[in-house]
């Protein structure tokens, strides 16, 4: 993370904030009178958050304070609302490094016991010392591409996890099936689980003539893999009846199956969008690399170094 260093003013004042899911602890030490801290706890929602803000911004005007900086650790998602409503209503916002705030509440404390009440004392002193972290704030263009990676990189996680779950199933309920995973998850295997859903009992009940048309209609498999298809079909039913313990397996198959393929769509999807935004970025920032020109040089030269959107 880069750290930039900040000078407070003696007209900017700093609004520290422990951040949790549910609340906020706030301070604000230039706004403390005698004997009365000013220190806040709220609920970490719009509204709560609006109006001690926006409270914390008339004490301070009228004590001539023209800057007011809110500083939070980072907490992944909850301290966004914050940081977003503070920019809303005019205050700076940055952020300090959770280690360096450890090491703050030893010093200040003797100890570096956690506590909602003692972390925004912390935080304040780390960031007098102006050990600040840039709050980014990217164009709507590159937010959008840092969620839509994030979203790809989601599908393909279900996407390896649905087809963990076929390969499972599968064995299960056919296993005697060897086809290779490219066979599998090509139009010819799309075909027979459309067609028979890998249920064994199914494909063996129908000679080779009949199993070759039928899956003919949806895919071009050639009449020898539907013979081997067939022949591992009746070597599987000759221990593996038929029964509810089969259906069951051929249903959990089909939930599988369908996971997967959802799991392909969404990731597609979101390959179109990333393509798209990428291209719209382009316009903006004519530097950056064309997509196109990428995609010639990968198939020349082997895969390009991978940029990860969702962590940028």
């Amino acid at each position: 993370m880069h750290l930039t260093s900040v000078s407070p003013a003696s007209i900017t004042a700093t609004v520290a904030c422990d951040v949790s899911a549910y609340k906020l602890n706030l301070i604000c030490r230039d706004l403390s009178a005698p004997g009365a801290a000013a220190e806040w706890e709220i609920a970490n929602r719009t509204e709560a958050i609006m109006a001690t803000l926006s409270a914390i911004r008339t004490a301070a005007a009228a004590r001539g304070i023209t800057t007011l900086r809110i500083v939070a650790e980072p907490t992944g998602i909850y301290h966004k609302l914050l940081l977003r409503i503070a920019a809303t209503l005019g205050f700076e916002t940055a952020l300090v490094d959770a280690g360096h705030v450890t090491k703050m509440r030893s010093v200040l404390f003797g100890d570096d016991g956690k506590t909602d009440e003692r972390d925004p004392y912390a935080i304040e002193a780390v960031a007098a010392q102006g050990r600040l972290i840039a709050d980014r704030r990217h164009p709507e263009t590159y937010q959008l591409l840092r969620q839509w990676g994030k979203l790809y990189q989601d599908a393909e996680v279900a996407l390896i996890d649905a087809k963990s779950r076929v390969h499972r199933v599968l064995t299960l309920l056919f296993p005697d099936f060897d086809f290779s995973t490219d066979f599998l998850y090509s139009l010819s295997g799309r075909a027979i689980f459309l067609c028979f859903a890998f249920n064994p009992h199914a494909i063996a009940a129908l000679s080779v003539r009949r199993l070759y048309d039928r899956l003919r209609k949806r895919s071009t498999i050639r009449r020898s893999s539907v013979q081997r298809l067939l022949e591992q079909a009746r070597q599987t039913i000759r221990v593996a009846t038929a029964g509810r313990v089969n259906d069951l397996l051929a249903h959990e198959l089909t939930l599988a199956w369908h996971d997967l393929e959802l799991a392909e769509g969404r990731r597609e999807n979101a390959r179109l969008q990333l393509e798209r935004l990428y291209d719209e970025a382009r316009t903006s920032d004519p530097h950056l690399p064309d997509r196109r020109r990428q995609c010639r040089l990968q198939s020349r030269h082997g895969p390009l170094p991978r940029r990860d959107w969702s962590t940028e």
